[in-house]
């Protein structure tokens, strides 16, 4: 398949500083890749050069950016696209996606020349704020290719009716009590409970064993983790405060049911459960001084 055709030159030999050219020609009779080597032999040596015909690669018509829709905070939407193989090959790719999206489904596609494949990304964030990511596909033969991803988060739209409940005056060993309701105006369903901490990180802080031994390191050293941790200098010192009181010796359970709202004057029932789409929970705060 290949040819050697040398160029019209004066003799086999070569002056100092001068030089030989010769053309290859390439002729292929199937559509895979080919290889050969051109060897070359003068009184200085034998000099090998490799020469390499590669086919037409499977490739996927990608597009720039994928938007995913907008997402309930700690839930996920998604988005489909269509992708096209636009070359005369079959296209294998391998995809993967930072955090927090994700494929949904099998993370490898292919593509026989000429047809579609639907691709699903998946959005499911941790916290309210604009998201940027990235889906990279790298294909069997090495190429990769990056596509941009983008999506928003917003808070679930759940209200107490009140931000405050005062409670009667009541005697000690005595109870007062009232209600409270929460409204879930979304169409999901959302698991709720009472907790002490006013954050997850403030629950993770918590609850991991391997805090219990940053206090053993300098002030400093603390110092700059909780600032990595969170901007916010309150709940910073109080992250403090609960790494000084983590108890490795406790259960799972029992590290568990710290995060749960405690007090040995007011409780909350129900503690836990679901909020159904588009209805309104009721829940009874209990007063019982001591």
């Amino acid at each position: 398949n290949f040819i050697r055709q040398r160029v019209k030159s004066h003799g086999k030999k070569a002056a100092p500083g001068m030089a030989i050219s010769f053309l290859v020609r390439f002729h292929a009779t199937q559509s895979v890749d080919y290889q050969a080597k051109i060897i070359v032999q003068s009184s200085a040596g034998r000099l090998v050069v490799p020469v390499i015909a590669l086919t037409a690669r499977g490739m996927l018509d990608w597009p720039d950016s994928i938007t995913v829709p907008e997402s309930i905070v700690k839930f996920s939407s998604l988005r489909t696209i269509t992708i096209t193989n636009i070359t005369e090959q079959t296209a294998v790719a391998n995809l993967s996606c930072s955090s927090p999206f994700s494929v949904a489904g099998n993370t490898t596609v292919t593509a026989e020349a000429g047809t579609c494949v639907d691709v699903t990304v998946q959005f499911q964030p941790k916290v309210k704020q604009s998201y940027s990511g990235s889906l990279s596909i790298v294909y069997t033969s090495g190429e990769e290719v990056t596509v941009a991803l983008y999506g928003n988060a917003v808070e679930a739209p759940i209200r107490l009716d009140h931000t405050s409940a005062r409670l009667e005056k009541t005697y000690i060993g005595k109870t007062s009590s009232r209600k409270l309701f929460i409204h879930n105006w979304s169409s999901n369903r959302i698991p709720y409970s009472w907790k002490k901490n006013s954050s997850e990180l403030l629950d993770a802080v918590d609850t991991t064993e391997e805090f219990g031994l940053v206090f053993r390191k300098d002030d400093a050293e603390v110092e700059a983790l909780l600032e990595l941790l969170s901007p916010n200098p309150s709940e910073r010192e109080e992250m403090a405060r609960l790494l000084r009181t983590v108890d490795n010796q406790k259960t799972e359970e029992q590290r568990r049911a710290r995060h749960l709202f405690d007090d040995n004057c007011f409780k909350i029932e129900p503690m836990l459960g679901e909020l159904w789409p588009n209805q309104m929970a009721e829940f009874t705060v209990t007063f019982s001084p001591q």
